[in-house]
């Protein structure tokens, strides 16, 4: 989980093997620009854009409170940059400019990205914590 007192955060955390199933429903969820810049990629760099779009807008969505009732399509990130930027988003009409994402691979199953509102990632402390991490914390 992602938390702030003072700025919008949202968090999102995908398995690295649901690149099919976004695939999938890819024309209902990605923005005419991403989906132009998905032609001709293929292999595993598709599958980490895939999931960079995919995290990078449920993340942004969630720091809005919208989640998975926001309008996927009518948001355009930018995953050909690292990290991700977010140039439009007509749901919310925020500007770009505010906010920020930082993207990492969890362990050999997980990907993540949080989305930030702020120009550029502040420097706050938050970690990033292994999957051990994450079992311990909840006591698994």
């Amino acid at each position: 989980c992602a938390l702030s007192g003072t700025i919008r955060v949202g968090l999102d955390v995908e398995r690295l093997d649901r690149t099919a199933s976004i695939e999938n429903v890819k024309s209902r969820v990605f923005s005419s620009t991403e989906l132009v810049a998905l032609e001709g990629v293929g292999g595993d760099a598709r599958s980490l854009q895939l999931l960079r779009l995919w995290t990078g807008k449920e993340a942004y969505t969630k720091a809005h409170g919208l989640g998975m009732n926001a309008r996927f399509d009518q948001i355009t990130i930018d995953a050909r940059l690292s990290p991700a930027r977010l140039v439009e988003d007509l749901p919310v009409g925020g500007d770009p400019e505010n906010w920020s994402f930082c993207e990492w691979r969890l362990n050999d199953l997980h990907f993540v990205s949080l989305a930030v509102e702020a120009s550029q990632m502040p420097d706050i402390p938050w970690e990033k914590l292994g999957r051990d991490d994450l079992l311990q914390f909840a006591g698994v």
